[in-house]
């Protein structure tokens, strides 16, 4: 073969090996024999690949001619679900043991600490994930030395303000990360992935931002139509009357219970709901310490058994009022204010204007006190 040839026969093997991905995993979280998904159908979340893990690694290699939203989860998905890219190049995911995490007075474990790298793209999610993770601690932080301190009204006020400056911050990363990749995959992910952390109006604005094929998503149009019916529940709204039947089976409307009190916190929960029943001692506190002071809590339970409802309402020492149509996720309370988990919170004037949501326990606190000086 003459040089030229050879010349022109390696440019063609390397062509043929420009989209060629190598996905490389190590981490002391993984144990040999370890079953590992790739999912390369987000949108569905069909396994395709199965990786098993040898000597506390995995490697999986294939084509792509073009970045690709994906994930390894692992078999049951207990333990982790990591979203990556996969694009041209060597992919490397870091996945480390269980980190411990004070919350409400208790040591839960989390989920592993992971990390991606090795491609532009990952590279640039790792950012967004460092960047993020930094604020939620500080927050974190915050939120358990109000918990574990009985803080002076002045002192409260301003953990309260570092609070919402962090989050703002979290918000304002998000954004920016979100526009400066909005033409590519990142960019569309970041918008999926934060739903929940954005108010609904800067949300929708990004969602305008991407693409039109990628706005015809089925995705997108699902998020397009959740966003939307949100801003009729967004801060500032005043929510609808309503009419539910109390645990003793009494109608009882919502806005004449409203009416009684200076704040009230609607409280989304279920009898199933461990996380709901973790909360529950703190809102309990917080009945007792601010209710002669003007605060009234709605309790509506997601349940679908009376009997469930009742004794759980009874051993968590619920004193106030109790709404449910027992329809489970179709409470209509729910589905009219746009309520997707739990425990969830939607605070009130006594009018019925929204002043905050999503707040549960030193947070609540915070802002309640604040509220009821």
């Amino acid at each position: 073969m003459t040089f030229i040839g050879l010349v022109a026969a390696s440019c063609m093997f390397a062509a043929c090996q420009s989209d060629t991905y190598h996905i490389k995993g190590s981490g002391t979280a993984l144990t040999d024999g370890d079953i590992l998904y790739l999912i390369t159908d987000v949108e569905k979340g069909i396994p395709g690949d199965t990786i098993v893990v040898k000597d506390g690694t995995f490697e999986l290699e294939g084509q792509a001619d073009s970045v690709i939203l994906c994930a390894i989860q692992d078999q049951y998905r207990r333990k982790f679900v990591i979203p990556f890219f996969i694009e041209p190049g060597t992919i490397k995911i870091e996945i480390s043991k269980d980190r411990q995490s004070a919350i409400s007075g208790q040591y839960l474990p989390e989920r592993p600490v992971t990390k991606v790298s090795g491609t532009s793209i990952n590279n640039e999610w790792q950012k967004v994930v460092d960047s993020s993770t930094v604020l939620a601690q500080k927050i974190e932080r915050i939120g358990q030395l109000i918990y574990e301190n009985k803080l002076g009204k002045d002192e409260l006020d301003a953990k309260e303000k570092e609070i919402k400056a962090l989050r703002n911050d979290f918000k304002n990363i998000i954004v920016d990360y979100a526009k400066k990749n909005i033409k590519n995959e990142l960019g569309y992910f970041i918008v999926i992935y934060y739903e929940g952390v954005l108010d609904p109006v800067t949300h929708l604005e990004l969602v305008n931002l991407l693409p039109e094929k990628v706005r015809q998503r089925s995705t997108i149009k699902m998020l397009s139509q959740r966003l939307e019916k949100e801003q009729t529940t967004a801060i500032g709204k005043k929510i609808n009357d309503f009419t539910m039947n109390d645990i003793n089976g009494k109608p009882q409307s919502i806005m004449s219970e409203i009416a009684k009190h200076k704040l009230t916190v609607i409280d989304f929960w279920a009898s199933w709901c461990g996380p709901c029943r973790q909360e529950m001692p703190n809102v309990v506190k917080l009945y007792n310490d601010y209710n002669s002071k003007g605060l009234g809590i709605i309790g509506i339970s997601l349940d679908k058994k009376q009997q469930d409802w009742e004794n759980a309402t009874k051993n968590l020492g619920i004193k106030w009022v109790q709404l449910s149509d027992l329809e489970g996720w179709n409470n209509a309370a729910a589905k009219m204010m746009n309520v997707r988990s739990i425990p969830q919170t939607i605070i009130v004037d006594n009018k019925g204007t929204i002043i905050a949501k999503g707040l549960r326990g030193a947070e609540l606190e915070s802002f309640v006190q604040s509220k009821l000086k």
